[in-house]
């Protein structure tokens, strides 16, 4: 006679091959532990003995570190490739990078950078000691730019390493000569080439200024 177990033997060794090829579903989530630095992908729902690659995305000026789940490291591989065999939550690390100013030497006069060590977005200030008789004309990037150096000698890090020197302009006065029917004073009274100077004249009571008869000699200006 036919077994009655029949029917329940094939329905028990279906479920069993249903559940042995994989079928049970599981949530992989993934997650950055600060976007500002880097972004994740290839979370979702997989079958269970399911083949899965999460990613991790550096954004610019940062580097990637490790994958962690309940705070313990998983990987230390950005692309990081495993099997289902249950639910996971993995956060993805990010670290900046710390990049280098350098100060290259310069002629008449020395240069600064605080801090010599930064990361991307940091305010780097420079400054400045120059050799008597000399001032800062400008600050000039010599590789790793561009850059903007700010009027009060600050910019901002950019991701890569950065060279910079300050450039130096002898100082030179301004010297009136004898002047009749008035005084005649210069604001300032001395500056590097291109250094706007302003001219001011006082007339004696009875005198007043010329300005046909006004004139400029480079000749008056002179090393300081």
């Amino acid at each position: 006679p036919r077994s009655t177990l029949f029917p329940y033997t094939t329905l028990f060794r279906s479920l069993q091959t249903v559940f042995e090829e994989g079928d049970m579903m599981y949530v992989i989530s993934v997650s950055s532990a600060d976007p500002q630095m880097g972004s994740v992908s290839g979370g979702g729902s997989f079958r269970s003995h399911q083949q899965v690659t999460v990613n991790a995305a550096l954004n610019e000026g940062y580097r990637f570190v490790m994958w962690t789940e309940d705070g313990a490291e998983t990987s230390n591989e950005a692309s990081y490739m495993f099997y289902v065999s249950g639910a996971r939550a993995l956060t993805a690390v990010f670290e900046p990078i710390v990049y280098s100013v350098h100060i290259a030497g310069a002629e008449h006069g020395t240069g600064a950078a605080d801090p010599a060590e930064a990361t991307i977005g940091t305010t780097v200030s420079l400054s400045a000691t120059p050799d008597q008789g000399y001032a800062l004309k400008e600050w000039s990037v010599v590789s790793g730019g561009p850059v903007s150096v700010n009027a009060d000698g600050t910019f901002t890090m950019p991701p890569r390493d950065i060279t910079i020197t300050p450039v130096f302009e002898k100082i030179y006065n301004v010297i009136i000569g004898d002047v009749e029917g008035g005084k005649v004073t210069a604001t300032p009274a001395s500056g590097i080439t291109g250094t706007e100077i302003t001219l001011t004249y006082e007339a004696t009571k009875g005198w007043k200024l010329d300005r046909k008869s006004t004139r400029l000699n480079s000749s008056h200006l002179a090393e300081s």
